[in-house]
């Protein structure tokens, strides 16, 4: 018999092989997302039988992605982010909540309603930093780099979806040859990949597994090196006055720190996150 016969079958099913991964408590809120956003169905517990034909296949196909751990959010499609509904895809990070406050921060530090900024994104993915920025503060212009053609076409759908003008340039940041090309800004924002081989037993299995390798871990022994170059790039392309708002690997700011430092910046400063950890950082030319 199919554990997918009707919507309270599944759920019950579902919820027995999450609950052996996860904790009850994020099984249950996956599972409400899995049922609600896919299906329209918010009590699935109550519900004997499916509304359409072939639903039950629907869901036992997306049960197994479900069960594999593949994060809600690319079986739906869909994240939102600071109240905007996000296209998000396997090519694209997931975005998180630290990023929501690292764009509060930017956000809270620029109230200026109509003050006129050239702002630019580097390793854009979903857009959801550059898009959220520009659609807070229409006055602004806002360029985005992304290396990745699949995660700039995320970003451009996004933009457009949301009506929010980005101006994206297909560049691969570490490569200063590029850097010529590009203008000067009055901010620059990162969510850089920070990710060292050292650290990944303390990411989840479904972020392993599932998430761009590429927007998370660096190439090479130097996990730092986005940092780096975010660094020494802005010395060139900061224009006066400039600022940089960088989110931050916890395990290493410190270090991140000392790299804005010794490059001459000024109030360069660590901010903490709501849970009190070490995960945003703020540096002036």
């Amino acid at each position: 018999m199919s554990h997918y016969t009707s919507p309270s079958t599944a759920y019950r099913f579902l919820l027995f092989e999450l609950t052996s991964q996860m904790d009850e408590r994020e099984a249950k809120s996956v599972l409400s997302i899995f049922f609600e956003d896919i299906f329209d169905i918010s009590n699935p517990y109550k519900v004997d039988a499916w509304p359409n034909k072939g639903e039950a296949d629907h869901c036992e196909q997306l049960g197994n992605r479900l069960i594999s751990l593949e994060p809600i959010q690319y079986i739906t499609g869909q994240t939102n982010f600071y109240g905007y509904d996000f296209k998000v895809n396997k090519h694209v990070l997931i975005p998180r909540s630290e990023t929501e406050e690292l764009v509060h921060l930017i956000l809270s530090d620029n109230t200026g309603k109509h003050k006129q900024l050239d702002v630019l994104d580097i390793g854009s993915g979903s857009g959801c930093i550059a898009i959220t920025l520009k659609l807070k503060r229409p006055q602004w212009r806002v360029f985005a780099i992304e290396e990745d053609l699949d995660a700039l076409n995320v970003g451009r759908i996004n933009s457009r979806r949301l009506n929010a003008q980005i101006h994206f340039l297909r560049t691969n940041f570490i490569d200063e040859s590029y850097w010529e090309s590009l203008s000067k800004y009055d901010m620059i924002v990162s969510n850089p990949p920070y990710i060292g081989n050292d650290e990944i037993d303390k990411m989840s299995a479904s972020t392993i597994k599932h998430e761009p390798h590429k927007a998370l871990f660096v190439d090479g022994a130097d996990a730092l090196l986005f940092y780096r170059s975010i660094a020494r790039f802005g010395l060139t392309h900061l224009k006066e006055a400039g600022r940089i708002f960088v989110e931050l690997n916890e395990f290493k700011a410190k270090e991140i720190q000392s790299i804005f430092m010794n490059a001459g910046y000024k109030d360069v400063i660590i901010h903490p996150d709501l849970q009190g950890k070490e995960r945003m950082l703020t540096a002036n030319l």
